[in-house]
């Protein structure tokens, strides 16, 4: 919707999740879809959902590997400010062809992309991390922020526009 707000940078307020001196009350990852590509690849499509008192984070990633062809990993987190009432959202495109591995120090090997969908590795994720990042499409936004107070009021205004 056109209430997201534009960020330069993340504003996620991240030492909320690494704060071990809150709960976590739910934590769940969920394998949305999965396929071998006929023993040519991988894709998977999961959600990581955890919920504290203070608030809910969601990880969505979708990983495509294309044997001999291309890695690309596209990756959403949403993350709601209980206390601020605020919706953060951070967007990743990462994606190299096969032929490009090597020169971005990545291993060619195909066996140290593969991975089971649930059980993911340190070692796995930080070749993720690796990865190269792409450009976005112009219409969609690397990071914002939308208040869900303003969000409210706005849905109200036009209720009673409408009316």
């Amino acid at each position: 919707g056109d209430n997201w707000q534009y960020l330069t940078d993340s504003g996620m307020p991240m030492h909320i999740l690494q704060d071990r001196s809150v709960p976590i009350l739910y934590f769940d990852q969920i394998v949305l879809y999965e396929d071998d590509m006929h023993d040519n690849g991988q894709v998977s499509l999961t959600a990581k959902v955890r919920v504290m008192p203070t608030c809910a984070f969601v990880l969505i990633r979708l990983w495509v590997r294309i044997d001999g062809v291309l890695l690309r990993v596209r990756e959403t987190r949403i993350m709601v400010e209980f206390a601020s009432s605020k919706i953060y959202r951070d967007v990743t495109w990462k994606e190299c062809k096969w032929k490009d591995l090597e020169s971005h120090n990545l291993p060619i090997d195909v066996r140290a992309w593969r991975h089971d969908g649930v059980v993911e590795t340190a070692g796995w994720h930080a070749l993720l991390d690796r990865l190269p990042q792409i450009s976005l499409p112009p219409d969609l936004d690397a990071h914002s922020v939308v208040s869900v107070l303003d969000t409210e009021l706005t849905a109200k205004n036009t209720d009673t526009t409408d009316a």
